[in-house]
């Protein structure tokens, strides 16, 4: 007995389609999806550096790294990273750049 499969020509097959964008439309509400995280958050005070930023997937221990952001320096001391979680969610972002202008006093005209 024979079983044959047809196979028709590349040039009419229609086109494979990735499932990332449609699973992408579902992470907000399904996490669990990926075995990761989506794409880490930006920061008011540092940004992402270069080699992660067209990047929209880490797995799990995965870490990134920031650089701070134009009238902000570097806190010693405190990492400038976040890592992605167990629970698909970016660590906390510590304070790793502050102000380099301090606390700007409150002036009141008189």
């Amino acid at each position: 007995r024979h079983v044959c499969e047809l196979q028709l020509p590349a040039r009419l097959r229609p086109p494979r389609r990735s499932l990332r964008p449609l699973i992408s439309l579902f992470l907000p509400v399904f996490p669990f999806l990926i075995d990761g995280c989506g794409t880490p958050p930006n920061l008011t005070f540092a940004q992402l550096s270069k080699e992660y930023k067209n990047l929209t997937e880490f797995a799990v221990g995965a870490t990134v790294r920031y650089s701070c952001q134009l009238g902000y320096m570097r806190n010693p001391g405190i990492p400038p990273t976040l890592t992605c979680l167990k629970n698909h969610t970016w660590s906390e972002a510590l304070a790793f750049c502050k102000s380099e202008y301090g606390v700007l006093p409150i002036c009141q005209s008189k």
